[in-house]
């Protein structure tokens, strides 16, 4: 996240949460290793949205990895906008596949 995706994202503003950046990494790990997300990651993980969205001005939150799948489950609402960027690759893979 302090590296704004490396660069790559062309005419894109990218905010990392700089306050929650600790906590954020951390839940994240620890949710990846154990492959559940407790309730308190959960929450967590939608209140910094909701933070980075209604007070910092970001009109989408990037879910750049791919257990936040067990935080931002189908048809959830966190209240914001949110990029799957996990489902994009997989999508894109799945198309490549079945046009080779």
């Amino acid at each position: 996240m302090e590296t704004g995706f490396y660069g790559v994202l062309d005419g894109v503003e990218v905010v990392a949460p700089a306050s929650d950046l600790l906590a954020v990494h951390d839940a994240y790990v620890s949710m990846a290793s154990l492959g559940l997300a407790t309730p308190a990651q959960r929450e967590l993980f939608w209140s910094v949205g909701s933070t980075l969205t209604s007070k910092q001005g970001c009109e989408t939150i990037l879910l750049a990895g791919t257990d936040l799948a067990l935080v931002f489950r189908a048809g959830d609402d966190p209240g914001f906008e949110t990029l799957d960027c996990a489902a994009l690759h997989a999508g894109a893979i799945a198309e490549a596949a079945m046009a080779g």
